[in-house]
């Protein structure tokens, strides 16, 4: 029908506004042992350039929980995030999700370990992990406290590409 199939793909501006909600009892960020990190928020963008280009919407979920199963030595984590755009969002937004900690997902350090960030794009993306962490060796070099452990992880994720499988 004439329309670009990817948005985004020519110079613009964007603007975003985001507002959510986030609410964390960790009791670490780096190493947490009990409580939950949950995040909703609601982001939209209107690109711009000469005329009017695009504009989304933007839902995300994300909540992580933490059960010490023998305090510090062995943790249990689960984490589950879901992120659905809607309306025309750019071509780069169909990689990342989240609105006030953007990330690459599925992918990347922040989604599903192991797969490349931005090798999969989407409308939606579904990404659940299960861990079980363990500091198992605490020790001082050179006058700093140091820890040594272990991680056992299983990261699992699905892609849409279009919103109407809702």
């Amino acid at each position: 029908q004439g329309d670009p199939v990817l948005n985004g793909t020519t110079d613009h501006g964007l603007i975003v506004l985001a507002a959510g909600l986030l609410w964390d009892t960790r009791d670490d960020e780096s190493f947490p042992t009990t409580g939950f990190y949950h995040e909703v928020s609601l982001r939209g963008g209107l690109g711009f350039d000469d005329a009017f280009q695009f504009g989304y919407m933007g839902l995300h979920a994300h909540a992580r929980n933490y059960l010490p199963l023998a305090g510090r030595y062995l943790v249990l984590a689960v984490r589950v995030l879901a992120d659905v755009l809607f309306l025309d969002p750019p071509f780069y937004e169909l990689t990342r999700g989240g609105a006030f900690f953007p990330s690459e997902l599925p992918g990347g350090e922040d989604g599903i370990r192991g797969v490349p960030a931005g090798r999969y794009a989407g409308r939606i993306k579904l990404i659940g992990s299960f861990e079980l962490r363990s500091l198992f060796w605490r020790f001082t070099l050179f006058g700093k406290s140091m820890q040594i452990g272990a991680d056992l992880f299983f990261d699992g994720g699905r892609i849409w590409a279009e919103e109407d499988v809702l």
